[in-house]
């Protein structure tokens, strides 16, 4: 379903959804001429997905989350939210298997929402994405499944302890479920948000989209693209297998 465009030589799939991998040209700072880069990004403009559901068990809040296999894992198998799926995958483009769970997040009446903001993904392999973090809240009983468990957040927080076991966007949701406590905290939310913009305004930086054949200083090969220096990161293909995915192969 994958291939590269001919006229742009960008990775994209055939029904034109899920993402795309494209050029960027890269400016920084006051002299762009100087400090000015190519590289391969990610473009995905969809709204994804990031979902944990919670409901009291026992007079203690629990979490509902998930053992998700994904192939870059280091040991395959991380604890994930509950509804971690990009609006291809939620509205079955692939035309596989229900996204677990998504309707508590897209149906208000379904339960009580505790979190819900947009965050962004990874600045420096997406361009421009974007995530609905939600955590909700149900009284209801909730059908269980062998992929997902109820854990308290002190189970949750101890988990976090361990190397490669609480993926990154079940930390990312977490962490927007309980404001700090503001006694606690060494700056005040306005000199945040100063210093941040402080930064913004003195480092500027933009990206071009660019066609992928039009990356100077990257080849690629039958199976990968790359640095010719063969530095900071490679984007590659990969065959996959899975029976507890929406998608089997």
């Amino acid at each position: 379903g994958w291939s590269f465009s001919p006229e742009t030589g960008n990775l994209v799939h055939r029904t034109g959804r899920f993402f795309t991998v494209r050029g960027l040209r890269v400016s920084m700072g006051e002299h762009p001429d100087r400090t000015s880069w190519h590289q391969p990004i990610i473009d995905q403009p969809e709204v994804g997905i990031l979902g944990i559901l919670a409901r009291e068990i026992d007079g203690v809040l629990h979490f509902l989350m998930q053992a998700k296999m994904e192939p870059g894992n280091p040991g395959l198998v991380q604890i994930s939210p509950t509804v971690q799926a990009t609006y291809s995958n939620y509205t079955k483009i692939h035309q596989g298997a229900d996204v677990r769970y998504l309707e508590y997040f897209t149906d208000s009446s379904r339960g009580r929402v505790l979190s819900d903001v947009l965050q962004s993904e990874h600045g420096t392999w997406f361009h421009h994405k974007r995530n609905r973090n939600m955590v909700v809240e149900v009284t209801e009983p909730v059908p269980g499944h062998e992929d997902f468990r109820w854990l308290t957040l002190g189970q949750i927080h101890e988990l976090l302890g361990h190397d490669n076991t609480v993926n990154f966007d079940a930390r990312s949701v977490l962490a927007g479920l309980y404001p700090p406590a503001a006694s606690f905290a060494l700056h005040s939310d306005t000199e945040v948000l100063s210093w941040l913009a402080a930064r913004r305004s003195v480092t500027p930086i933009s990206g071009v989209p660019v066609p992928l054949t039009d990356l100077p200083g990257w080849t690629r090969d039958a199976y990968a693209l790359f640095r010719d220096d063969e530095r900071y990161f490679r984007v590659m293909a990969v065959s996959v297998r899975a029976g507890n995915r929406e998608v089997g192969a």
